[in-house]
């Protein structure tokens, strides 16, 4: 998966996804985070995902 969202972490999170059980976090931005949590699901990992704002708006934005 391509890390450069997390280099602006926190000013471009749209979702944060946590891989379990390592806890790992990855700060996903807008055009990142469906496609990480589909390759995720597709190799059968688990994890959470949180979302910091009102992801309606985000996405709309």
């Amino acid at each position: 998966m391509d890390a450069r969202c997390d280099r602006y972490a926190s000013e471009r999170a749209v979702a944060i996804i946590t891989l379990i059980p390592s806890m790992v976090s990855l700060y996903a931005c807008n055009h990142h985070a469906q496609a990480w949590m589909d390759q995720l699901e597709a190799r059968g990992d688990e994890f959470e995902v949180y979302y910091p704002a009102d992801q309606e708006t985000l996405l709309n934005a």
